[in-house]
């Protein structure tokens, strides 16, 4: 069940996402917010992770700051959705991407946790749209599936080394061997 700050953490995400849609699917884009939020509440994170997991793609997808988070969720939950916000969107993928390991490398223990819960639910959401769709599923990303499943691994790689052995590994590891089957 949400706390009083976690449901505030929900309805700011739902308003900061209004309108805005998973790539390639009709379902409102909130839904990858809330899904990472849950993770990091199943794997007993503070609640200012699971907030910062609601909040993760504010900064990153919406107009809003890390001052506005800052002002209504506090500094602690504000550094950690910066943490794991791409800097610029003008980037190619590539760069964006290593760019995201170099900072997760230096990153706290729980701006890491945030991002494998981030990736563990895009990687679970791939999984299933290649179950319905087949090889089709890797059609709404900017790069090929080689390049897409090479980024998932270094990303994987990096949580490895920075968390040892915490069991969201394991779950990566698994969704990155089914995504691997359909290349």
């Amino acid at each position: 069940m949400w706390s009083l700050k976690e449901q505030k953490a929900v309805k700011f995400s739902a308003s900061a996402h209004q309108g805005q849609m998973r790539k390639g699917k009709s379902i409102a884009y909130v839904s990858h917010p809330l899904t990472v939020g849950i993770i990091l509440a199943r794997m007993g994170c503070s609640e200012e992770l699971v907030i910062a997991g609601i909040l993760h793609d504010v900064i990153e997808d919406t107009d809003y700051e890390k001052e506005d988070i800052e002002r209504e969720f506090g500094k602690k939950v504000a550094d950690l959705v910066s943490g794991v916000s791409e800097e610029n969107k003008k980037d190619s993928w590539v760069e964006r991407k290593n760019k995201t390991l170099e900072k997760l490398k230096n990153s706290s223990e729980e701006v890491v946790k945030l991002k494998a819960a981030d990736l563990l639910a895009n990687m679970t959401d791939l999984c299933d749209d290649l179950e319905s769709e087949g090889e089709k599923a890797f059609a709404i990303f900017s790069v090929n599936s080689s390049k897409k499943i090479s980024g998932f691994q270094k990303l994987i790689q990096v949580i490895k080394m920075r968390l040892n052995q915490d069991p969201i590994i394991e779950k990566l590891e698994e969704r990155l061997n089914q995504i691997s089957n359909y290349e």
